[in-house]
């Protein structure tokens, strides 16, 4: 199970995901850098801001414990 909380583009560890509003999940710091740089969602290519990103409390606890 502990493979579901690996990020596929870095290769590890999600330690803090949040929820996008194209509904994808993403580690923050990589989907923080990539909206940074390119302003739209890495799979569906709708404009997103960091701003956006909401917080998934309960996958955190999940990888956590």
């Amino acid at each position: 199970m502990e493979n579901l909380f690996y990020y596929p583009i870095t290769l590890e560890m999600m330690k803090i995901p949040v929820l996008a509003p194209d509904g994808y999940m993403y580690k923050k710091s990589a989907i923080e850098n990539w909206l940074n740089e390119h302003g739209t969602s890495p799979q569906t290519r709708q404009m997103m801001r960091t701003e956006d990103l909401v917080p998934n409390c309960i996958l955190q606890y999940l990888i956590e414990y």
